[in-house]
């Protein structure tokens, strides 16, 4: 345990250090920063250390005891073998590489495939009764110590993982009861490094876990009748494995109880082997309830029964038929008069045996005249014989006398008068006659009856025979309703589908099922309930309807008229046009007397004018057809309808933008065209110039002295022809005009110059362009005395910067020529005289 700790150490350490470490050819030739070396041979092993990799200084521990090896530099690709002699062994190896910061770890598996074994103990059973803990030995061979061992006990617990440690360990388990149907197996699972993911497994069987019997007593029967007190008892106990082998200590113990005085000592049939089982019977000495008790033995030990039996008093049956006469086909009423809580069987004695018709009195009619023999027969369910009991009338049954009539009618319409009635009947010598209309009678030939409304009546005849016994007809008389005939309209329009509306009506049950119409113009009968009819004249017909049930009909008869009917025109031009589009539609209608016009635009427009006016619109980029309806009608409701399309062509909408803001001249203003559905640009700027592109530029001047504002103006045309115009305006202020004038504009020097005023201008900065400082200034003229203190003629250079009330501001230069002053220069000849 503790080399497999010391592995895993390892492991993780050559894991963090792997970085700064080259890789290793492992066993498969892979090459791994932790590899690993595996001898499956049993014997010993030469390893190959081999990387694909070159480095500097290194030692080389190969863990197995022997001197470490130490190198000044390795090549790629060299092998260094190191001879292993154990046969069955783990080794760490370790790589050190200094300059690389490097430590490196290998692991040299030396084994072979573990096999696993199973042994019992000296001492061990693998049979026992459950709660049971038994002992298994682990005999696998070839253990290693990279093997790992799983048990299986069989018995549904989880399976149990060991580390090669186990090898020769005797484990115990506890086997419980109901965790194994008598028999299992133990499964032993081992595997290591040399299984190859292919554990071997082994398995021990069979491991027999018995328990106790479920002991069981069947009775003959549980309930007996005084005298009868003989119970036969027979041991019916489930024996638990016995084909498994639980067949040791199986006996048998009975107890009877104490019923017997005077001694009242239990009665007990000791410890006895079983099987055979003989059926055991016993005699109680009275009516009462006893307990028998059955003890099963086996190896595990001892299991009861307890059961119960009784005897009781019989039953005893009583059956009561009523008193005379008994007639054919009569019900006849019989009485159970025995006692409650018990079960019943009747016999009618009919031929059918006994049936089970429960508690209480019960009915039968007999069909044919003669002597019959009625039985009860009352019992316990699962009792024995006596507890039955059976009792029997015998009755007589008299022929009945036959009751038979014919009406006739039996079925009308509405009313039905003068029913006879006919009678019949066989061995009567009185009658009696129910008619259902409130009328009654005891003759043998009856008055004739009336039935004067709707409705089922239930005639009876009740005959008596000589014996007195009765007998009864029944017949049904039935009157019907008769359907109610209807129908609309009584208005109509020539030429149009008129729907005749069938409004017949019938009470009950009886629906109509026919139809009959006659238009009254000479056209065919029609036969369904609501029929289209189209007359071809404007006059009044007279139309008769008649309807029927299955039994009664109706008929009906009224006039309609046929009025004539419009014909509905109108015209409009153009048929197209550009929006808006005003329109004014001209009425070309015959006989029509009110209009209603729908202009098939949303939201929806309607007129009643005779020739109204309209102005149709379109916000799409689409041609839209307008669907314009007339319905022309007459004062009988009679109408036409005409439509006719009128096509409204796209607008485009125009729209620009621009630096739309004012300024001063000269002011440059692009446009940018936002137009949706145009084609072609006409542009006016509003100061006589033009332009037809899509996005103009246009520069405005203003050299007034005054606010200009001009207005742009964008007409766009679609490809259809129709325009929109946009329009916006833009303000243009008046430039600032700053030429100047100089008075004088040349002199000697020192020279005084003035400036006048400029027009417009509001606000002067003087810059004079011979050093001095600049002025600014609201007011002119202005003054300036320019000094030329050399001895040539100078010019300088005056600038004005100026702004209008409109903050326009331009500038301007003047250049006033100042000539120098004369310096005195003589001589005289002579200079005395």
């Amino acid at each position: 345990m503790v080399k497999r700790l010391l592995l895993f150490i390892l492991i993780i350490f050559s894991f963090f250090g792997k970085a700064q470490c080259p890789t290793v050819f492992d066993y498969l030739g892979n090459p791994s920063p932790h590899p690993y070396f595996i001898s499956c041979t049993g014997t010993s092993y030469m390893l190959n250390f081999q990387s694909g990799t070159s480095w500097g200084a290194y030692t080389i521990n190969w863990g197995d005891g022997s001197p470490t090896v130490a190198g000044g530099s390795y090549t790629a690709n060299t092998i260094l073998t190191h001879n292993y002699t154990a046969t069955i062994d783990t080794f760490i190896v370790t790589l050190i590489i200094p300059a690389l910061n490097c430590t490196l770890t290998g692991i040299v598996v030396m084994e072979k495939p573990v096999n696993a074994s199973i042994q019992i103990p000296i001492g061990g059973v693998t049979q026992a009764c459950a709660p049971k803990t038994l002992s298994f030995t682990n005999s696998s061979t070839d253990v290693s110590p990279t093997t790992n061992f799983i048990w299986n006990f069989g018995d549904g617990s989880p399976p149990v993982p060991f580390t090669y440690t186990n090898a020769g360990q005797t484990i115990t388990h506890t086997y419980l009861k109901n965790t194994v149907n008598c028999q299992t197996q133990i499964t032993l699972q081992a595997m290591n490094y040399c299984s190859f993911g292919n554990p071997t497994i082994a398995n021990f069987n069979p491991i027999q876990i018995y328990d106790v019997d479920n002991a069981a007593i069947t009775p003959d029967l549980l309930v007996r009748c005084w005298p009868d007190n003989v119970f036969t008892f027979t041991n019916t106990t489930q024996r638990n494995c016995l084909a498994q082998g639980n067949t040791f200590q199986r006996q048998e113990w009975w107890n009877f109880g104490m019923y017997w005085p005077p001694i009242n000592h239990d009665s007990i049939i000791d410890w006895k082997p079983w099987p055979p089982t003989t059926p055991i019977s016993i005699a109680y000495p009275a009516v009462g309830t006893y307990s028998v008790m059955l003890r099963d033995s086996n190896l595990c030990g001892v299991d009861t029964a307890i059961i119960n039996v009784q005897i009781v008093n019989p039953p005893t049956a009583s059956l009561v038929a009523p008193p005379g006469p008994l007639c054919q086909n009569a019900p006849i009423t019989f009485t159970n008069a025995s006692p409650a809580g018990f079960s019943y069987l009747w016999d009618f004695g009919t031929g059918g045996g006994f049936v089970n018709l429960g508690t209480g009195p019960k009915t039968n009619v007999y069909s044919t005249p003669g002597t019959y023999t009625v039985q009860l027969a009352v019992f316990i369910p699962g009792a024995g014989a006596a507890c039955t009991s059976t009792v029997q009338v015998v009755i007589n049954i008299l022929p009945s006398p036959t009751a038979s009539f014919v009406n006739t009618p039996s079925v009308g319409c509405n009313v039905l008068n003068n029913v006879v009635f006919n009678e019949s009947s066989i061995g009567a010598v009185s009658w009696s006659w129910n008619f259902g209309n409130s009328n009654t009678s005891t003759s043998q030939i009856p008055p004739n009856q009336n039935y004067p409304l709707v409705g089922a009546y239930i005639v009876s005849l009740t005959v008596t025979g000589a014996n007195g016994c009765v007998n009864t007809k029944t017949a049904s008389i039935i009157v019907r309703p008769n359907p109610v005939a209807a129908f609309s309209p009584t208005s109509t329009c020539v030429g149009s589908i008129t729907s005749f509306s069938n409004l017949s009506t019938v009470t009950g049950t009886n629906a109509i099922n026919s139809y009959t119409w006659n238009f009254g113009d000479g056209s065919p009968l029609a036969n369904t309930q609501n029929p289209p009819h189209t007359y071809s004249t404007a006059a009044t017909f007279t139309v008769k309807l008649i309807v029927a049930t299955a039994f009664c009909k109706d008929s009906t008869t009224n006039t309609i008229t046929a009025n004539i009917k419009p014909t509905a025109n109108f015209v409009f031009t153009p048929t197209v046009g550009c929006p808006p589009f005003p329109i004014t539609f001209t009425n070309t209608t015959l006989n029509g007397i009110n209009y209603f016009w729908n202009f098939g635009v949303t939201p929806t427009a309607t007129s009643s004018a005779v020739n109204p006016g309209f102005t149709f619109s379109n916000t799409l980029q689409a041609t839209v057809n307008n669907t314009i309806t007339l319905i022309a009608s007459t004062g009988a409701g009679c109408s036409d309808t005409i439509k006719k399309v009128l096509t409204v062509l796209p607008r485009p909408v125009a729209s620009f933008t621009g630096n739309l803001t004012p300024g001063c001249s000269p002011l440059p203003v692009t446009f940018t065209n936002t137009t949706l559905g145009a084609s072609t640009y006409s542009w006016t700027f509003g100061d006589n110039t033009s332009a037809i592109v899509l996005n103009p530029s246009h520069t405005y001047t203003n050299n007034t002295f005054l606010l200009i504002t001009n207005t742009v103006t964008l007409v766009a045309t679609n490809s259809v022809g129709c325009t929109d115009t946009a329009v916006h305006t833009i303000q243009i202020f008046p430039k600032t005009f700053t030429s100047f004038t100089m008075i004088p504009a040349s002199g000697c020097t020192p020279l005084q110059v003035s400036f006048p005023s400029v027009p417009g201008v509001i606000s002067y900065t003087w810059s004079w362009g011979d050093g001095s400082p600049s002025v600014v200034t609201t007011t002119a003229p202005s003054n300036h005395v320019f000094t030329n203190t050399t001895t040539a003629t100078q010019t300088f250079t005056v600038k004005l910067v100026a702004s209008n009330g409109f903050g326009c501001i331009d500038s301007s230069a003047g250049s006033p020529v100042v000539f120098p002053k004369p310096v005195p220069n003589y001589s005289a000849t002579p200079v005395s005289g």
